[in-house]
C-alpha cells in the first residue's frame, strides 16, 4: 500500500474547505447538515472524493427507472493513497474502504447519492438528491 509522501504537508480542515465548497451551497433548496459537513470535511482531508455514477448512454439518466439502462457505478477514490472503495470509508474500517473496483450495473439510475457523496464530489449528480 502506498504511503503518503513526507515531503507534502499534512492535509488540515482548512485545506478540505475548498474540496466541499459544495457542502456550502444549497442543494434542492436546503443546506446540508452539520454532521454531513463534518464527514465530508474528514473524507476529503483524508484524500477521499466520490465519483458520481455516469450513465453508458443517453437513454440512461438520473431519475429513469428503465431496467434496461446501464450505469457505471458511483465509488470512493483516494488519490493519496491510490485507494478505491464502493462503500463510504469510515473510521471503522481505518478509513480505507473496501478496496473494491466499481463497474457497470444495469436496472435504472442508482438512488440519488447521499448528502456525504454529493459533498465529497467534484462535479455531476442530480441536483436533488439524498
Amino acid at each position: 500500500m502506498p504511503v503518503r509522501d513526507a515531503s507534502k504537508p499534512t492535509p488540515t480542515a482548512d485545506d478540505a474547505t475548498p474540496s466541499v465548497t459544495r457542502a456550502k451551497g444549497l442543494r434542492a433548496g436546503r443546506d446540508a447538515s452539520e454532521s454531513d459537513i463534518a464527514i465530508a470535511t474528514e473524507l476529503v482531508t483524508r484524500g477521499w472524493t466520490f465519483v458520481m455514477p455516469r450513465p453508458k448512454s443517453s437513454a440512461a439518466k438520473w431519475g429513469n427507472t428503465d431496467a434496461r439502462t446501464t450505469w457505471w457505478s458511483g465509488y470512493w477514490k483516494n488519490g493519496d493513497l491510490d485507494l478505491v472503495s464502493t462503500a463510504q470509508p469510515s473510521e471503522s474500517d481505518g478509513f480505507k474502504g473496501d478496496g473494491e473496483q466499481p463497474g457497470w450495473r444495469r436496472g435504472g439510475s442508482p438512488a440519488s447519492p447521499s448528502d456525504v457523496e454529493w459533498l465529497c464530489s467534484e462535479s455531476g449528480g442530480p441536483a436533488s438528491g439524498g
